[in-house]
């Protein structure tokens, strides 16, 4: 069942103290799918890996083809999206160039991607295999 419907049948049939404004600005919003997709500029296939190109970014993302796009999807939101509630990068923790990041949980990589572009220098740590054997380019 659509995740939307799912949502609103547990408003309407079990106790909880979201207002109906709130419950309708959460069923018409866009999804994380569109909303990521305005940052992607393509993304492709090549073997194991989606190679995505992002609008804002210089180098391609690899992601692994086994996991679902829905979760590249919510990463892109988090990374790009200010509106975000997970977005990272806020006034208390800017990055400029002098700054030397150090990624711990990197996954994905997109956010050690977005930062290597005016940072000094970034680290990237992640203990999921999958994350860890992407191809060269």
């Amino acid at each position: 069942m659509n995740r939307r419907l799912i949502f609103a049948k547990h408003w309407l049939f079990k106790k909880n103290n979201v207002k109906f404004f709130d419950l309708l600005s959460k069923l018409f919003t866009k999804t994380c799918s569109v909303k990521a997709k305005s940052f992607i500029s393509s993304l492709k296939l090549t073997n194991n890996y989606y190679k995505i190109y992002f609008k804002k970014l210089k180098y391609p993302l690899f992601f692994p083809k086994d996991i679902p796009l829905h979760s590249l999807y919510r990463c892109v939101v988090e990374i790009f999206d200010k509106r975000n509630w997970h977005h990272y990068e806020i006034n208390e923790t800017t990055i400029n160039s002098e700054d030397i990041v150090l990624d711990c949980g990197a996954a994905e990589g997109l956010f050690t991607l977005k930062v290597a572009d005016y940072s000094s220098k970034v680290y990237a740590i992640e203990p999921l295999p999958q994350f860890g054997r992407y191809p060269k380019h």
